[in-house]
């Protein structure tokens, strides 16, 4: 953590020679979920084994589906939620997205959204009861008109809420959630644009209350993918 003693962890191997990217640690520390490259236009996720270096290649997605973000695990380690990207026939844009998760050991794809919900960036609550993520990903989706706002949604697909209001437009974007580690608040990138076309602006951090409200900006703060250190 003080930058010294820097190792190569994989190099790809001959599961995802292209590259690994997202890299997202298992709660005890033992392993890394990861976006892989397994090339001929695939992607998927994949579990890092620090001890041995081996890589399993958990779902595997071919175009138009694509994945582009981290993968997050659940606190007890037995599940990893993620987002899929649906591009049009062109290439040229995203025409949906949903958010799903697989068992670390393997098994069973179970998309939690359907993909005109546009759902991404899906993050575990610490007691693993609910998963928080955004609608009109802010990075993936650049410009929209669309509402980008904060939800959550029970890891069976169930219950799903509505915890932001404040987005009604492409013009003020809510995204890239992570929850606090004590459960009572989730940091969020929030993202203004302007001009008819939504166009980038600031992007600011900002705390939305875990039971739902609006987001309070964190002063003298900008940037996003906002990350909360646990407490030891």
């Amino acid at each position: 953590a003080d930058g010294s003693g820097a190792a190569l962890l994989s190099a790809g191997g001959t599961e995802c020679p292209v590259g690994l990217f997202h890299p997202a640690w298992s709660a005890d520390g033992t392993k890394l979920a990861v976006v892989c490259y397994p090339g001929d236009d695939r992607e998927a996720v994949a579990i890092l084994d620090l001890a041995t270096g081996s890589l399993t290649r958990l779902a595997t997605f071919e175009a138009p589906d694509h994945l582009d973000n981290a993968p997050t695990w659940s606190p007890d380690g037995r599940t990893i939620a993620f987002d899929i990207l649906h591009w049009d026939t062109t290439g040229e844009f995203i025409d949906g997205s949903v958010v799903a998760t697989v068992p670390s050991a393997g098994g069973e794809i179970h998309r939690l959204t359907s993909q005109d919900t546009f759902m991404s960036h899906p993050d575990w609550g610490p007691d693993g009861a609910e998963l928080v993520m955004n609608s009109y990903d802010l990075g993936n989706i650049p410009s929209t008109a669309k509402p980008s706002n904060l939800y959550a949604i029970k890891p069976d697909g169930s219950g799903l809420r509505q915890l932001t209001h404040s987005s009604v437009d492409g013009s003020m974007r809510i995204g890239q959630p992570h929850w606090d580690p004590d459960g009572t608040r989730i940091a969020v990138s929030i993202l203004t644009a302007t001009g008819p076309d939504f166009t980038f602006a600031d992007v600011k951090l900002a705390f939305v209350d875990a039971a739902g409200g609006e987001p309070v900006l964190i002063t003298q703060a900008d940037g996003k993918y906002p990350d909360l250190r646990p407490t030891p």
